[in-house]
């Protein structure tokens, strides 16, 4: 998001050298010409958190990451088969989202798997960071949101509340349907710019 304003620059160093090749990474594309996107899904959630046993949880990597930044705060921290399910459900809790996964990890230094998934209804309060080199978009789950959401325009954050009445997934017809008086093409090109700024996900 802060390099899109470099785009230009990147735009003539492609030219300039042919043979150049630039890896970005970032919520936006620069959108610039020979720009490949490569989106970075979700980590790999089970089907059945419940179900699963340590040796089977620790291969998917949302868990696998969960367990490596517990113990980063918590030495003493180990997946077994008490704690397993609960470490497995706060990763699906979360939707797999490394960030969320880091920011829940964080917590294991005072509360147990299980605790945290407890906590877990209030999402945007408990997940927090307060390491002192995290950038501030970056210590609580709602200032990312909060980030994310002021560097769309008025037109893209409106749509963005207004989208906020599915609690899933829904259809270009729905968006159209919900988003008041707007114009068709205005609907779909603030749905493909949320989508572009990895606010929405294409399924």
């Amino acid at each position: 998001e802060h390099l899109t304003a470099a785009a230009p620059q990147v735009a003539e160093l492609l030219v300039a050298a042919p043979a150049l090749q630039i890896i970005v990474t970032s919520r936006a594309l620069l959108r610039i010409y020979g720009e490949q996107e490569f989106p970075v899904p979700p980590l790999a959630l089970p089907a059945d958190p419940a179900r699963l046993q340590p040796a089977e949880a620790i291969r998917y990597t949302a868990v696998a990451l969960f367990v490596a930044r517990s113990r980063a705060v918590n030495p003493n921290f180990v997946l077994d088969g008490q704690n397993a399910a609960a470490v497995a459900a706060i990763c699906t809790r979360v939707d797999g989202l490394p960030l969320a996964i880091e920011l829940a990890a964080a917590r294991s230094k005072l509360f147990s798997p299980q605790a945290i998934l407890a906590r877990l209804d209030r999402v945007l309060t408990f997940l927090s960071d307060r390491n002192r080199t995290t950038a501030d978009h970056r210590q609580t789950l709602r200032a990312t949101l909060d980030w994310s959401f002021e560097l769309l325009d008025e037109a893209e954050r409106r749509l963005f509340v207004q989208l906020a009445l599915f609690s899933g997934a829904f259809t270009l017809e729905q968006a159209e349907a919900v988003c008041g008086p707007a114009t068709r093409s205005t609907v779909l090109d603030g749905l493909e710019t949320l989508v572009n700024n990895s606010l929405l996900r294409l399924v």
